[in-house]
């Protein structure tokens, strides 16, 4: 009985923190877009050569274990990315316009994810390089995903990305928005 009284406080908090996080999420809206951009001292067409070449994604992102076509949707070519995190959770995207070397749009081909959206790639020449801005267009089905989501920032994954990207170039990550 003693032991009930001990964990009690603890069952308690827990279950009021997961109740905030849900209630707090499901007040927060479902879709959002976040932008960010980067500097290279690259051309367009040596960066594009490298974000549109699907297969060699793992070469220069950690967070990617392998890249695999799957089969086409539309006549719309999808890749299977595959994360190096526990369980390698895949997310499938789509290919829905490439505009070399300036733009390239993708879309999660997955609705049973509890995400999705698009992401759109668009690169611009700049003195000495080129600038390299990914907008994501999403949405974050479950509540409690939707508040963690904000809290991480719905711009992480791009981030990350174009941190990666940088330092496939052998460059240090220079944000201009």
């Amino acid at each position: 009985m003693k032991w009930i009284l001990v964990l009690a406080p603890f069952a308690v908090a827990i279950i009021a923190a997961v109740a905030f996080v849900v209630i707090a999420g499901s007040l927060m809206p479902r879709e959002h877009t976040a932008t960010r951009a980067l500097r290279l001292n690259q051309p367009p067409e040596a960066v594009w050569d490298v974000v549109t070449d699907f297969p060699a994604i793992p070469s220069w992102r950690p967070s990617i274990a392998r890249c695999e076509a799957l089969p086409d949707q539309g006549g719309k070519p999808v890749w299977n990315h595959v994360s190096n995190g526990a369980g390698g959770d895949a997310i499938p995207l789509r290919v829905d316009e490439l505009s070399p070397p300036a733009r390239m749009v993708t879309t999660i081909a997955d609705d049973a994810l509890p995400f999705g959206g698009t992401w759109m790639w668009e690169l611009f020449p700049a003195e000495g390089g080129c600038i390299v801005r990914i907008t994501e267009d999403g949405f974050v089905k479950p509540a409690a995903f939707r508040y963690i989501s904000r809290i991480m920032g719905h711009d992480a994954t791009i981030r990350e990305y174009l941190t990666d990207l940088a330092r496939k170039f052998g460059e240090s990550p220079r944000f201009v928005i």
